[in-house]
């Protein structure tokens, strides 16, 4: 595998990378503001149902519902005033809270259309994700190409030399590793040259 591959390859999985801790976050991040809200707006709308509970007046809250979640009653009757999430193909989030010795009072109303919302997100997370992910992807393949290029004409430079043309050399391109590679090709080339006249001049005399 060359330089160029390896570039390309690198730059793409730190792309991929990035994109999906960018969209993991953004995914929890809205999650969790989501069901905050949504806990908080229902907790309200229990509340008011207590006043009305409590005044004689009908409201939407139910009496000890039979489809309360287990976990929801057990929470209710040791005093707390809860509101939970019920996972599943049609989510449901709860709000209960205990208004006599034995009664609970609860709200419920279907959570699907946040879940719905959080899946679009995560879509549109997937397309912009994979869409960045394949730009930088082309973006680095082409900076591995040029880099592999520039390292092959220094190799095939250096070899060259080593065969005896003493007047092949790096044309300087940037001021990176490569370019610095290049020079010293160059100065070894020049040093090796002037070396070699210095010896035949000597052999001369």
């Amino acid at each position: 595998m060359d330089i160029g591959t390896k570039v390309a390859l690198a730059v793409a999985a730190a792309a991929l990378c990035v994109a999906s801790t960018v969209g993991l976050l953004v995914h929890r991040i809205t999650a969790a503001d989501q069901l905050a809200t949504a806990r908080s707006d229902l907790d309200r709308q229990l509340m008011s149902a207590v006043y009305d509970h409590a005044a004689g007046r009908k409201s939407a809250a139910r009496l000890d519902p039979p489809d309360l979640p287990a976990a929801v009653s057990k929470a209710v009757r040791r005093g707390d005033r809860v509101t939970y999430l019920q996972d599943g193909p049609d989510p449901v989030l709860w709000a209960a809270t205990r208004v006599s010795d034995r009664t609970v009072l609860a709200l419920s109303r279907p959570y699907g259309h946040e879940a719905d919302e959080l899946a679009a997100l995560d879509r549109t997370l997937v397309t912009t994700g994979a869409a960045a992910t394949a730009g930088v992807s082309l973006a680095g393949l082409a900076l591995g190409v040029r880099m592999g290029r520039r390292a092959t004409a220094a190799a095939r430079t250096a070899e060259r030399i080593a065969h005896g043309d003493l007047n092949a050399r790096i044309g300087p391109q940037g001021r990176d590793e490569i370019a610095r590679l290049a020079a010293s090709v160059n100065a070894m080339a020049d040093a090796l040259g002037a070396r070699l006249e210095a010896e035949r001049r000597v052999t001369a005399d």
